[in-house]
């Protein structure tokens, strides 16, 4: 999030200085044109470029309030409510992959892993699009069966998420999407290595995380410790995840864990 709020602040240095400067541009060609003919070409033309660049600007703003409400304010409707908003206001459908990964998220942080899988299964030429969209099939499929307590399919998929760290396809490298301590610590939970996978939570670094990815990690790194009997420093995660992950379903299984 924080790279993001650096990005877009770049970005709308430069996209509003461009606005500035064509409208500028043409204002002064307006001004400056004798024929009225001439002056309503370029009216039209700087009516129908800020039109198009206001629309964007209000479909990303939109974008923004999605990707905020569900990562950082941890309120799955809310963000949902933006959604159905862009769904909505996307004429051109340039966010319609967007949207499809919000769905997993969303749908994830519900408890509903077999809607994930499914959304996978329908969309896997989406997903193997692209290193990094290959990159969230592998780790959603991955985190889905974790859910599910499927150790089978956790054993099948860990590797496919692990071989995509550090990946380059003509000089792309796949972007730092999850935490690969926290994936290995899940995957260890999973084949109930708890001292190992304790040891894997706890190199996590957890500065670069949102507050979902966080409920996330407080969650599992609970349950670890609570496999291995200390409840003392499972309640410390479990309270942590309850605390940060507000209308997340991961709050609801980590207040069911303290009330054991």
């Amino acid at each position: 999030m924080k790279q993001m709020i650096f990005t877009e602040t770049t970005r709308k240095i430069i996209t509003y200085s461009i606005y500035v400067i064509f409208a500028g541009y043409t204002l002064q060609k307006i001004i400056l044109e004798q024929s009225i003919s001439g002056k309503i070409a370029y009216g039209i033309l700087l009516f129908i470029f800020l039109g198009i660049a206001g629309w964007a600007e209000y479909l990303r703003l939109l974008y923004h309030h999605m990707i905020y409400s569900q990562t950082i304010i941890c309120d799955p409707e809310k963000a949902r409510y933006y959604y159905h908003i862009l769904r909505k206001k996307d004429f051109f459908k340039s966010y319609q992959h967007t949207l499809l990964i919000f769905d997993i998220l969303y749908h994830q942080d519900l408890n509903e892993s077999e809607t994930c899988i499914q959304i996978l299964e329908n969309n896997q030429k989406v997903f193997k699009s692209s290193l990094d969209h290959l990159l969230i099939r592998n780790f959603t499929y991955f985190y889905s069966y974790y859910q599910l307590n499927n150790r089978t399919k956790i054993k099948k998929y860990y590797p496919e998420v692990l071989k995509m760290k550090g990946t380059k396809i003509k000089g792309h490298k796949v972007s730092p999407l999850y935490n690969w301590e926290f994936i290995e610590g899940l995957y260890l939970y999973c084949l109930k290595d708890y001292k190992k996978s304790i040891h894997a939570f706890q190199n996590v670094n957890t500065q670069y995380m949102n507050n979902r990815e966080l409920t996330q990690y407080y969650l599992a790194f609970g349950k670890a410790y609570r496999e291995l009997h200390d409840n003392k420093h499972a309640n410390v995660m479990f309270s942590k995840a309850i605390q940060t992950g507000n209308k997340l379903s991961y709050c609801k299984e980590a207040k069911a864990y303290l009330q054991i």
